[in-house]
């Protein structure tokens, strides 16, 4: 029988291979937006928690990193080679070929708002993640602040209830689709990355009691599920079932594949952008559309995905040591 382990630690330890189930949970959730599955479609659609798992421990992550090195200026600058450097590499070649070489008239206006992530909040297109992962990474060192002014559990709660007033707000006001709803579809994720930066608070302050017995875990888990059950039209609970499948995917000491769902973890964000750009350029540009296809995208967007991390590794890990802090550091 395999040995489980619920425990925090056991998160931190194992959260790229979390990071990499969250990867697998993506890829399912993209299938029924790009092929007719009838009634299983709407399973599908429950893969979308892959999102609030990245979320979860994105949130996870970053609370040790802010905790570690509260300089607003260090945590910019490390984001920035993480994640914009890659995102640029693949979004401006696609952009330009989806939006002035395949596009009838090519549209430069267009470019510009899909590259700078703009497009989303404006137009509902595009890397809809990394347009969220903007203005909620500029605000990390503020509530890096705040945590230890005021404490990191009644930070957490306040940004997550406000998050989700926000978002129910939006929701209420403005039924068309547009700036407010995109909004809203944000500000109900929120939560998501609050709850992994609480946990990591946790950790960090040697306020969390070890591990938790299987029965525990299984009682725990249930409450979770029945209260996003209860809750999952609000749209802004998703962070319960985040939590469930972030503990059992870690609580295992072996899993199948665990070598590969360790690379495709570190490798997740290039795969995500990589999934949705050739999936939108097969479908636009040649018609693909359908489960055949679908793989076919699937296994490309992944060799190249870790392919691209591993060419990507240390050039980054060489731009993150050059950091400006430290030069203007007395």
């Amino acid at each position: 029988m395999t040995e489980l382990e619920f425990s925090i630690q056991r998160l931190r330890e194992r959260r790229t291979l979390v990071m990499g189930i969250a990867a697998l949970m993506i890829y399912f959730a993209h299938v029924y937006s790009y092929a007719d599955l009838g009634t299983l479609g709407a399973f599908f659609t429950y893969a979308n928690w892959g999102v609030d798992v990245f979320l979860l421990v994105s949130g996870f992550g970053i609370g040790h990193s802010i905790a570690k090195c509260p300089i607003a200026r260090k945590f910019y600058w490390k984001r920035l080679v993480r994640v914009g450097v890659p995102y640029l590499i693949l979004a401006v070649p696609f952009y330009f070929a989806s939006d002035i070489l395949v596009a009838d008239q090519g549209d430069w206006g267009l470019f510009v708002l899909d590259v700078s992530t703009l497009s989303y909040w404006l137009l509902h297109r595009g890397a809809w993640y990394v347009s969220m992962l903007v203005p909620l990474y500029l605000l990390v060192p503020l509530v890096g602040s705040f945590c230890r002014r005021f404490g990191a559990p009644i930070v957490c709660i306040v940004a997550t209830v406000l998050s989700a007033a926000v978002a129910l707000f939006l929701k209420a006001a403005f039924t068309d689709a547009g700036l407010a709803l995109n909004v809203a579809n944000v500000f109900q994720r929120i939560p998501s990355f609050f709850t992994g930066y609480l946990l990591a608070d946790r950790l960090i302050s040697g306020k969390s009691r070890g591990g938790v017995s299987v029965k525990a875990a299984v009682l725990g888990s249930v409450l979770a599920l029945l209260g996003w059950f209860l809750s999952r039209n609000t749209g802004c609970t998703s962070f319960m079932p985040a939590l469930v499948i972030a503990f059992w995917v870690s609580a295992p000491q072996r899993l199948p594949f665990e070598c590969f769902l360790e690379k495709l973890g570190k490798a997740s964000l290039e795969s995500y952008l990589l999934n949705i750009y050739v999936l939108a350029l097969m479908r636009d540009a040649f018609g693909w559309a359908g489960i055949a296809d679908y793989l076919i995208v699937t296994v490309i967007s992944m060799v190249v995905a870790l392919l691209l991390h591993h060419a990507l590794e240390r050039p980054l890990e060489h731009l993150v040591a050059m950091n400006p802090v430290r030069r203007t550091a007395v």
